[in-house]
């Protein structure tokens, strides 16, 4: 099986003593870029007996996930991922949010953005990466959306 010819649209229950989740969705690997757009309730991940985090103490997690996002990986994607009622425990210590928002946008610039009950922040950064031009009109346009 050649998982980039796939496209999948379905609903999965797992029930799991190290994962119990419902995912109800679309994840299409047929394009390009690969498109998710989903929910997903995470009732309990075990991350440690998963090997998803190597920690000396068990670290689990839930949340209901929302996600919209094309893309690869960090530097292509584009989209959003939701988390509500996010839980994460690690050695008898819990982390709590109501919400948490990760939202990508690519234009002129690449915005990276979180809020939530604890953090908001926007990181921003001029996508023209090692692009060189002989037009000067190019720099000009440049400069004047930068300014």
């Amino acid at each position: 099986m050649v998982i980039s010819k796939i496209n999948y649209l379905q609903e999965l229950l797992v029930d799991d003593p190290h994962l119990n989740l419902n995912f109800e969705g679309d994840i299409d690997f047929t394009k390009e870029l690969p498109v998710f757009n989903f929910n997903s309730s995470i009732r309990k991940i075990d991350l440690t007996a998963l090997n998803l985090l190597k920690r000396k103490n068990a670290a689990s997690l839930s949340a209901d996930l929302s996600i919209s996002l094309v893309g690869s990986n960090i530097d292509n994607a584009q989209g959003f991922i939701e988390a509500r009622d996010l839980v994460y425990t690690e050695g008898g210590k819990v982390v709590k949010a109501d919400l948490v928002n990760l939202e990508s946008k690519l234009g002129e610039w690449r915005e990276l953005s979180i809020t939530s009950d604890f953090v908001d922040a926007k990181y921003l950064e001029s996508i023209v990466f090692n692009f060189a031009s002989n037009n000067p009109t190019f720099y000009c346009n440049l400069f004047t959306r930068i300014a």
